[in-house]
């Protein structure tokens, strides 16, 4: 009987070729691009999970209490040791400390010099290689990062530098310091799955011998990542529980009580697996995802789904009613109700099965495209694996039985008497159920045409806001090892040669770029004790030509070089430092910076500019006269000049410390990188909305068909009365029309509540305007005329005696 089913479900696909092409296309997009979402938040919520003792890996984290207060991703550098005694649960704690941007050198045996520019590094105490179970390809894992001056690098970093060379016992070193770095191991790429992600890591030790300063025993400096490996995972509501009385414990003072201690903070016990989803605290390892996403791209597959589905029901329908007298020969002849389900939900699997056929050769050239889109790296052959084609299989079977009830419940109730009386019309319920999923197709398209507006003008707002300073045309050069350590101790001379060139008009010395972490240290007002007024701003260094080369407005009008010549350093504050502070006119007042304890005074007050992402409000900005702690030479360049003017900088730092890599990149280019996530959403809805508009509209194609086909003598009958072609394309589109505006007046109001709930995760952001929706009901109102009016204009121009003549 199967067999037999299936035989006829073929026949009446090759039989029925428009709705059943219709059909296998509707639902095979609908599941393709369900699956490359699901492959998208699979990947989002399998972060970390690849470590095997992942599920009793914990971050200490440090939440401060307060209006002003913030929760550090980092802690002080004291904590793991006293954290470890004070827990009996705790079996090993580690710690990473972020080793800053490095420029390492090899020099082979025969003269060649490998140097790279090393982003992801961090100093690490032995026990993380434990603690993460890190795969050694070679050398020792449990002596590898012991010794002072040690350093263990990923398989992609070690060929960089050695090629098919052992590279255990070679030594790296760095170009700031000179310092020799003896490889002892090398472990296997991590995976992009992980939110600890870098290079190499250098031996604690080395660290500690290179440090001089109070800083490493501090407890009031957040400057290292502490991980704790619970002895089993029930033991972390425990831990949790006794976080207060930790905290108290560490910070423990004569002069302090446990309420005062408790009052200003509590550290906090991170699961290693939320890290990458639920976190974005001060100085995180990364820019981390957001759970919000994975929530609007698992509600987006399942409303493309539910797109396809209700597609397919109502193609479905119409195939039903080109079948009647077939049903009622079947009834007749005596087939029972159950065997009718049947035979209908097999058909409707059949169609489901060929569609996962085309879903296969769609996903193998849509991969590319969603590695693209998503930065992944998956392979064609890492998608279809079997446990992958298991949970397809299921998908498929739940979407061939969820759209195949319908029809065939339909199909069992319906009377085969009304068959042979040649009743094809469909009933007012049936009539009513279709116009609804029309209703519900178009009200999803347009939810998500709207969105898509939204996310679009949003991110487009980022790329065009003033930010208050000049961001184009900025070159940033990395100063570092020799090429740092001239230019420092000879900027005037160096900046000279520089603005030669005609096409730089000025260069400045800076230790961060806007758009990168500035770090974080307290502040004090001449006359006042740190204890009273030594609050924490975010810090920048830089020499008197910063304002100028960036553009900076100064609202009091000085700059560094009104700096006297007895003042070793000097300070200008943002508007939002002014006002943190309580003070009016706070220049010429004294002030001493904790980072470096030098007092100088405020020589000049900025403008508000966003040197960190729009997502944030402008934070209290302190910029120190103190060259020294520059990090990168910025060259201010004239417009239509940027090759030749790359091409001069290179030469002149080849000249001027030859051997050090030149190493640039763009200050607008850098600003566009905090916005990422919300360019590829943007991207990655257009897609998707494409596609649910084009489904929508196959199922509408073949709606108006069945429409035209089933009112052919009532058009024949109106134009030989003298109707005209316009008129008959009316009466065929209106009603579609009509379903759309609806679906317009539904999800309207539904788009823009869920869109102004988006965007009040944003400090800076745009309004909703009204004119959003006017272009999505107008889009989706063109494009449903469009798709009617193939067959609306081939009815009306069809010459009426055939079709009167039609059966």
């Amino acid at each position: 009987m199967l067999l037999l089913y299936i035989k006829i479900a073929l026949r009446n696909i090759v039989r029925h070729k428009l709705t059943s092409g219709l059909n296998i296309m509707g639902l095979a997009l609908g599941l393709t691009c369900t699956l490359l979402i699901i492959l998208y938040v699979g990947e989002e919520l399998s972060y970390d999970r690849h470590f095997t003792k992942a599920e009793r890996i914990y971050r200490i984290t440090d939440e401060g209490f307060g209006e002003k207060a913030k929760h550090w991703a980092a802690t002080p550098p004291v904590l793991g040791e006293a954290f470890q005694e004070f827990m009996p649960q705790v079996e090993q704690v580690g710690r990473l400390h972020y080793a800053n941007v490095k420029v390492l050198q090899y020099s082979s045996a025969t003269g060649d010099i490998r140097s790279f520019e090393e982003k992801e590094g961090y100093y690490a105490d032995a026990s993380i290689t434990e603690i993460f179970d890190l795969f050694f390809v070679k050398g020792n894992a449990q002596h590898a990062l012991n010794e002072t001056n040690s350093i263990v690098l990923t398989e992609e970093t070690a060929n960089r530098y050695f090629g098919q060379e052992d590279p255990v016992g070679k030594i790296l070193v760095e170009a700031y310091d000179k310092k020799p770095l003896r490889v002892t191991g090398v472990i296997r790429d991590l995976p992009h799955t992980t939110h600890l992600k870098f290079d190499y890591l250098i031996s604690m030790a080395t660290l500690y011998a290179g440090s001089n300063n109070g800083a490493l025993s501090s407890k009031g400096w957040n400057g290292f990542y502490t991980y704790a490996l619970l002895g089993d995972r029930s033991s972390a509501d425990k831990v949790e529980g006794r976080m207060a009385d930790f905290t108290a414990h560490f910070y423990a003072s004569p002069d302090l009580t446990r309420d005062q201690i408790l009052a200003n903070g509590i550290f906090r016990l991170q699961p290693l697996t939320e890290i990458h989803l639920h976190s974005s605290l001060e100085k995180e390892m990364n820019p981390n995802g957001d759970i919000t996403y994975v929530y609007i791209f698992c509600t987006a597959a399942v409303l493309i789904l539910l797109v396809a589905c209700f597609n397919f029901i109502n193609i479905a329908t119409v195939q039903i009613f080109k079948r009647l007298k077939e049903i009622g020969i079947r009834k007749v002849l005596g087939a029972l109700r159950s065997q009718l389900i049947y035979q209908f939900l097999v058909e409707s699997l059949v169609v489901t099965l060929l569609a996962a056929v085309l879903v296969v050769i769609l996903m193998f050239f849509a991969l590319p495209f969603y590695n693209y889109l998503t930065g992944s790296d998956l392979l064609f052959e890492s998608v279809f694996t079997p446990v992958h084609i298991a949970g397809m299989l299921l998908l498929v079977l739940g979407v061939g039985l969820m759209t195949g009830l319908y029809p065939a419940f339909l199909v069992s109730r319906f009377n085969p008497i009304n068959a042979f009386k040649g009743n094809s019309t469909p009933s007012s319920s049936v009539n009513l159920l279709r116009q609804g999923l029309i209703v519900f197709q178009f009200a999803i398209s347009i939810f998500l045409i709207v969105s898509t507006l939204v996310i679009y003008r949003q991110t487009e707002y980022f790329q065009r806001k003033d930010l208050g300073f000049d961001k184009e045309q900025l070159i940033a050069i990395k100063l570092h090892g020799d090429l740092y350590e001239r230019v420092v101790a000879n900027t005037s001379s160096f900046k000279n040669q520089l603005t030669t060139n005609p096409a730089i008009t000025n260069t400045a010395l800076v230790s961060r770029l806007p758009g990168e972490r500035l770090g974080m240290y307290s502040f004090t007002l001449q006359g006042k004790t740190e204890e009273e007024e030594a609050l924490n701003m975010r810090y920048m260094w830089a020499d008197e030509d910063l304002v100028p080369s960036m553009n900076i407005e100064l609202v009091s009008s000085q700059n560094f070089k009104s700096l006297s010549s007895d003042s070793a350093t000097a300070f200008i504050l943002n508007e939002a430092a002014v006002k943190f502070l309580g003070l009016k006119d706070p220049v010429g007042q004294l002030a001493k910076s904790e980072n470096s304890g030098l007092t100088g005074p405020i020589v000049g007050i900025a403008k508000d500019f966003h040197y960190a992402s729009l997502h944030t409000q402008v934070e209290p900005l302190v910029i120190q006269y103190k060259p020294e702690e520059a990090g990168y030479l910025l060259v201010k360049i004239k417009v239509n000049q940027v090759p030749e003017t790359l091409g001069f900088l290179k030469d002149k730092i080849k000249s001027y410390a030859p051997g050090s890599l030149f190493l640039y990149s763009f200050v607008d280019e850098n600003l566009d990188q905090m916005y990422k996530a919300e360019k590829r959403m943007s991207s990655i809805f257009k897609v998707f909305t494409g596609f649910a508009l084009l489904i929508s509209c196959l199922g509408l194609f073949g709606l108006s068909a069945y429409t035209a086909e089933l009112r052919t003598k009532e058009i024949g009958i109106r134009k030989v009365l003298g109707a005209s072609e316009k008129s008959i394309l009316m009466l065929l589109s209106r009603n579609f029309i009509k379903l759309v505006l609806i679906a317009i007046l539904i999800a309207s109001p539904i788009a823009w509540y869920f869109m102004h709930q988006w965007l009040q995760d944003f400090a800076y952001r745009i309004s909703i305007s009204w004119w959003i929706f006017a272009i999505a009901g107008l889009s989706a109102i063109a494009i449903a005329l469009i798709t009617v009016s193939f067959h609306a204009i081939k009815a009306a121009l069809r010459n009426p005696v055939r079709n009167l003549r039609t059966e």
